[in-house]
């Protein structure tokens, strides 16, 4: 419910319950002869009300055995006034802070009048109520003895005014939220305890009066003040004590988690949460002084409990900035308007009625202020706020402290670190360091790339227990825990070089150097362990490539020479001993051997011109089948001659003319038929295709040849294109010179094309 809403309504009740005292006193005006008891009973009604004990759902005090004495002396008008003039009394010592009052939260004008209104109200109405009841069950006016018809009558009176009190309590604190109502639930036996067991004293009150006389009831009213006091003050210094315990409970608390955290917002979020359990704090924020810029900002701020954000600002004239320079906690607790001008500082921001603020400070250093404040109450806080919210504040400025030096260090690692990454950057060899606990402490881009995984899940963990795609990052580089360990003795006894080197087989079936070295500090001692991984793939690839290119040299240049200037030979004795029949087998012998080395010159060649990008593409609008059935053409007789059936699937309707390099995209079919007739059984099927796809807005022709031969393995199809690459253990019809597919891969790539593999081990290839 609205406060507006809640406030209209308590103050009506409370002019309600006045109408209705007005009402019955003029169907049954009250005896003037008992205007002295009634004006003491409402002075003890109203010292009941301020000396009671506080619980934390709401309060207890001897009100209810006040109150049904007064009526039992005085009946439902005259008692019913003089409880209407206690709770005014109590709201007018609320409002001067009278004793016995000052534990009281402090509240403004509007919720003091609705108070007062309402308990008037309450207990009013519940008196009256009780008052009808122990009529109707026939108690006498005024009780002067007991029996057992009073006692069943008083019974009544109490059970009714009691249940009438509590109920329209219970209902003014729903109005006020479910967990105000939940608390007051729960705390009710204990008020229930304390209020309902000084109700045996009630009818001793009474006959004291009415039988023995006024005199003996002011010593008996005396007394009572005494023990209302006596018991208040005893329930005060253990609400103290409790509130100290709290409060060192929750310091306690707040040192554990400054004390384990470097992170200024959970810092501060902690403080806020310590400081709203010790005190109103539903408009709270810190401020954080820089002054190399003479700024404030805030990082954190609550206003009616809810978190908000403000923009940093130049140190100017507030509260904040005179707690800022004066380095000194500052309370106001009222008159914010007079304070101003007598502290020379200006209103900045939200109104508030009390505001207390504290500095944050090491050492010398003024760090900030934290402060709270109520906007429309005023003496909200007091010195033990105060005291508390120092206590707090110091607590802080060491967490502050130590952050802000951990800031300057980090930064100073970072850079650090930074340069570092900068020159790991700039190798392209894979570096891993190590402490000497073989902790990773850095891991470059490099060797990142490797894994295939980000450098920072490299880092802060043993190199030993590092799992990368489910294997042990040192096996990735053919490396072992107690091989690391060994070699890493080996270099700090001397047995063995500065530098530990081996040639691994990497990630990606790379080819490394793994190099281990020691790590030197300022000292001259070992402070960690160097890995470096250079990949030397390409520089074996070469290697390879000689070799091969050496071989082929040696034996498939070679051959076909040898045979040429055999045939020769043999054609100079035969030329005047044969006929002409064997001179045209020799000479036909030594034609194709001296084809077969031009065929594997002119494959060097022309690879040597496409990958440099010389060869002019001469492009023009070409037929697919046609480009096809010319390929099908020039095979079929070799086709049919090993058993096979070439075929050609095309669907006319929908594709389009390509345009292209006729000459090297026949050649790229020819390739590919060729290998196909080579690797393809008797009895196999080569099938030459043509198909059109559209594709996210790209249009494209792909074309291909697709045999029933032995397949290629998976390990093979990445390095297919590669020159010199041959199939192992694939024995064809004829060996070829694994020239032929890198041919096609850049003759394919010169028109912007792409070109692929797909093949199905014992299944045949695409």
């Amino acid at each position: 419910m609205k406060n507006a809403v809640r406030n209209r309504m308590m103050i009506a009740a409370g002019i309600a319950g006045l109408c209705l005292l007005v009402l019955i006193s003029i169907i049954s005006p009250p005896a003037v002869a008992d205007l002295p008891i009634a004006g003491l009973f409402s002075l003890l009604i109203a010292f009941a009300l301020a000396f009671g004990i506080r619980l934390p759902g709401g309060a207890a005090s001897l009100m209810l055995m006040t109150v049904t004495a007064a009526y039992l002396i005085l009946g439902k008008v005259a008692a019913g006034w003089a409880v209407y003039f206690a709770a005014i009394l109590q709201g007018i010592s609320r409002h001067f802070h009278l004793p016995g009052t000052l534990d009281e939260n402090p509240i403004n004008r509007m919720q003091l009048l609705t108070v007062t209104s309402f308990n008037a109200f309450i207990h009013v109405t519940s008196i009256i109520i009780g008052g009808y009841v122990y009529e109707l069950f026939g108690g006498n006016l005024p009780l002067t003895y007991i029996n057992g018809r009073i006692f069943v009558a008083l019974i009544a009176l109490y059970l009714s005014y009691g249940l009438m009190n509590y109920l329209l309590i219970g209902a003014y604190l729903l109005t006020k939220g479910k967990p105000v109502f939940q608390a007051y639930v729960k705390s009710l036996p204990s008020i229930l305890l304390y209020e309902a067991t000084p109700l045996l004293f009630s009818p001793l009150m009474v006959l004291v009066y009415t039988q023995l006389g006024f005199q003996y009831f002011v010593l008996f009213a005396l007394a009572y003040v005494l023990v209302t006091l006596f018991v208040y003050n005893l329930a005060m210094t253990s609400r103290r004590l409790e509130r100290r315990v709290h409060e060192l409970d929750s310091l306690q608390a707040l040192g554990r988690i400054l004390e384990s955290s470097l992170d200024v917002e959970v810092i501060l979020n902690a403080i806020y949460e310590q400081v709203r359990q010790l005190m109103p704090a539903e408009d709270f924020y810190v401020a954080l002084y820089d002054d190399e810029r003479d700024e404030v900002t805030f990082p954190l701020a609550y206003l009616a409990g809810e978190l908000v954000t403000w923009r940093s600002r130049r140190a100017g004239q507030g509260l904040t900035e005179y707690v800022l320079r004066t380095k000194s906690p500052l309370l106001i607790r009222n008159h914010m308007a007079e304070n101003y001008a007598k502290l020379a500082v200006d209103h900045i921001g939200r109104e508030s009625a009390c505001w207390l603020g504290v500095p944050i400070i090491a050492g010398d250093d003024i760090l900030g202020v934290i402060a709270v404040q109520s906007p429309d109450t005023t003496d909200v806080y007091d010195t033990s706020h105060q005291e508390i919210l120092s206590t707090i504040a110091a607590q802080a400025a060491i967490a502050i402290q130590n952050v802000r030096l951990y800031e300057r260090t980090d930064e100073a690692l970072v850079r650090r670190v930074q340069e570092l990454d900068s020159v790991l950057r700039t190798t392209r060899d894979g570096v891993i360091l190590l402490d000497l606990d073989w902790f990773v402490l850095t891991a470059n881009r490099a060797i990142a790339e490797y894994l295939g995984v980000a450098q920072g899940d490299l880092l802060r963990q043993p190199i030993s227990e590092l799992v990368i795609n489910d294997k042990v990052l040192l096996e990735h580089f053919q490396y072992s825990r107690d091989q690391l360990h060994l070699d890493c003795e080996l270099l700090l006894s001397g047995k063995a070089d500065q530098a530990q080197q081996a040639v691994v087989t990497g990630p990606k079936n790379t080819n490394l150097e793994r190099t281990l070295t020691p790590v030197y500090g300022n000292d001259k001692n070992v402070i960690g362990w160097l890995l470096v991984f250079r990949d030397l793939t390409e520089e074996i690839a070469l290697t390879r490539l000689r070799e091969d290119l050496m071989s082929m040299l040696v034996h498939d240049l070679r051959s076909p020479l040898t045979i040429v200037i055999g045939s020769l030979a043999l054609l100079k004795e035969l030329t005047d001993e044969a006929g002409a029949e064997e001179i045209h087998k020799l000479l036909s012998i030594a034609g194709k051997s001296s084809n077969r080395i031009l065929t594997m010159v002119n494959q060097l060649l022309d690879i040597s011109k496409l990958e440099s990008g010389a060869v002019p593409l001469t492009l023009a609008a070409v037929d697919p089948f046609e480009l096809m059935y010319e390929v099908l053409v020039r095979f079929e007789s070799m086709a049919s001659s090993a058993g096979l059936t070439l075929t050609i699937d095309m669907d006319d309707k929908t594709v389009p003319h390509i345009v292209v390099d006729l000459q090297l995209i026949s050649r790229v079919l020819h390739n590919f038929v060729d290998n196909a007739i080579k690797h393809t059984p008797d009895g196999g099927t080569i099938r030459l295709f043509a198909q059109y796809r559209e594709s996210g807005g790209s249009r494209e022709v792909v074309m291909g040849v697709e045999d029933t031969g032995s397949g290629i393995p998976a390990s093979m199809l990445s390095f297919i294109f590669d020159k010199f690459s041959q199939i192992p253990d694939n024995e064809g019809r004829r060996s070829g010179t694994g020239l032929g597919l890198p041919f096609c891969k850049l003759a394919v790539e010169a028109h912007q094309g792409r070109i692929w593999v797909e093949s199905t081990i014992a299944a045949g290839s695409t």
